[in-house]
């Protein structure tokens, strides 16, 4: 029976090795995945802050025209 058991053992870690290699295949597609959600993220927030940022600047030339017009003599 000495060579059933080491038959046996290596099946058992034949089989070990291919879970762990799937588990292994399964954690890189998620961290994968992880990583190009990570990524929309970021270019959502730069593209967020670079459209606030120009509506920052619209908005302080429209009160800078608006206090021109209601302050004519006023150049602080």
């Amino acid at each position: 029976m000495p060579g059933a058991s080491s038959r046996a053992e290596r099946q058992a870690h034949k089989d070990e090795v291919a879970r762990l290699r799937e588990q292994i295949a399964t954690l890189e597609r998620d961290l994968h995945r992880a990583r190009r959600c990570l990524a929309s993220e970021r270019a959502g927030r730069e593209a967020l802050r670079v459209r606030l940022a120009h509506e920052e600047r619209a908005n302080a030339f429209g009160v800078g025209v608006l206090c021109g017009l209601a302050f004519p003599g006023d150049e602080s």
